[in-house]
């Protein structure tokens, strides 16, 4: 939708998108736009989504996504709605040694010229307790 303030006529407010964990995603589509030199699109499509996992703090992490589409997607790694480093546009996402601040949405997007796609996991680390044991499991889950 067009903003005011650069120059487009304003758009009737909508409530703003919310993400929760494990539940279905609001996407909107982007504005239409053409691609030089495309001869036809297919949206972006998962494969492999990410799953949600509950681990021990200290243990490694690592999400993965797969996808298909025309032209070939794009993908990126957001964090509880904000975007991660663009080092991190691959199909994979680690985290070495996860911590408990390290726990939230993770999402995944894959753009594929004026469209795109996502897939969400949870993440949640657990704290050790006394004697260092840990309250959590290593297996995914899911909700």
């Amino acid at each position: 939708p067009a903003h005011p303030s650069l120059g487009g006529s304003p758009s009737p407010v909508q409530p703003e998108p919310r993400t929760y964990a494990a539940t279905a995603l609001r996407v909107e589509p982007a504005e239409p736009r053409e691609e030089e030199g495309c001869s036809g699109s297919v949206a972006p499509a998962f494969l492999i989504a990410p799953s949600s996992m509950r681990v021990c703090r200290g243990e490694d992490v690592m999400f993965t996504c797969r996808v298909s589409g025309q032209p070939c997607p794009v993908l990126e790694w957001e964090k509880d709605g904000h975007k991660l480093s663009d080092l991190f546009e691959s199909s994979h996402f680690s985290l070495f040694s996860a911590r408990p601040q390290d726990g939230g949405v993770y999402v995944c997007r894959a753009r594929s010229g004026s469209q795109e796609a996502l897939a969400a996991a949870v993440l949640l680390v657990e704290p050790q307790g006394e004697r260092g044991q840990c309250l959590g499991d290593k297996f995914p889950w899911k909700c």
